[in-house]
């Protein structure tokens, strides 16, 4: 595998094929990074968990409409995370969601599913009333609502910050 810069080596090749009065091209020759870590693997993917959110729940609408979060984990060996590759992002913030109930799971499908090409939330007296009419066992306050999102975004983050993906 070829890793690391390429450096410009001094004297090119001698060339016995070229025209009179055309210089060589110089050759270029790998060197391998002394840490063994390419750039890319060791900056974030992106810059918050809310970005984050946003990404997997839009990327999962497209790829696999009415899945919930954390189906594909639990079938699949964890792995570690290699480079930039949209489907490995997908499947790695699925596992994210492991630790969370139904109720969290909703609830940041919710405030960071597809709602248009904007980052803005949706009103949350709007969020609460959807919420008390799909979770009524829980007897919800706004407070209690405000702990679940809370907890359910530090399950996240803890999660992303475990793969490096933040």
């Amino acid at each position: 595998m070829l890793t690391g810069p390429p450096t410009e080596v001094d004297r090119p090749r001698e060339r016995t094929n070229l025209p009179a009065g055309t210089k060589p091209s110089p050759v270029y020759i790998w060197r391998g990074l002394k840490e063994g870590n390419m750039a890319a693997i060791t900056t974030p993917r992106f810059k918050s968990r809310e970005a984050a959110l946003r990404f997997y729940f839009r990327a999962s609408e497209l790829l696999t409409p009415n899945a919930k979060p954390g189906v594909y984990s639990a079938r699949r060996q964890p792995r570690v995370h290699h480079g930039t590759n949209i489907v490995d992002d997908l499947l790695t913030l699925d596992s994210c969601f492991h630790g969370m109930n139904d109720l969290q799971l909703w609830l940041l499908h919710e405030l960071y599913g597809p709602s248009g090409f904007y980052t803005k939330l949706p009103p949350v007296a709007e969020v609460f009333e959807a919420m008390r009419r799909e979770f009524p066992k829980y007897q919800l306050t706004p407070h209690r609502m405000a702990q679940f999102k809370h907890e359910a975004l530090k399950i996240f983050e803890a999660h992303l910050k475990r793969e490096r993906l933040m």
